[in-house]
């Protein structure tokens, strides 16, 4: 998921998850607050960064849904490192995430193909 903070990186984003041979299957832009980010980053409440990753992460947004050979895997590859500052060169959170906040890191991606599952249900709806 992309936040509102890297609207401007969208198509560079989807170009490298593309020229990665991933396929988009699904996008969605909408506004993120409160209770859908609770629900969404559920294993980080009540964590010490939690009020700062919900503030970063309350407004616009764009979800992706990537498929294709290790999408989970490829898509954190080409991320990075959660922590920008360990992120390597060329990766998007070194790119675009900001190294003085933890919580700005760009991109979100999921851990697992059963927490994408879970997260692709919570902002796309049964449907997808």
């Amino acid at each position: 998921m992309l936040s509102g903070s890297c609207g401007q990186a969208i198509v560079d984003i989807q170009s490298r998850y593309l020229e990665a041979g991933l396929h988009m299957e699904g996008l969605k832009w909408f506004s993120l607050h409160g209770r859908q980010i609770r629900k969404l980053y559920r294993q980080h409440f009540g964590k010490a960064f939690f009020p700062e990753l919900e503030k970063d992460m309350t407004g616009d947004c764009i979800a992706m849904i990537w498929s294709g050979r290790n999408a989970v895997k490829t898509v954190r590859m080409l991320n990075g490192a959660t922590r920008v500052a360990e992120a390597k060169p060329g990766t998007i959170r070194r790119k675009y995430g900001d190294p003085n906040n933890l919580t700005n890191n760009a991109v979100h991606s999921s851990e697992s193909s059963k927490a994408a599952e879970r997260e692709i249900h919570l902002i796309f709806g049964k449907n997808v």
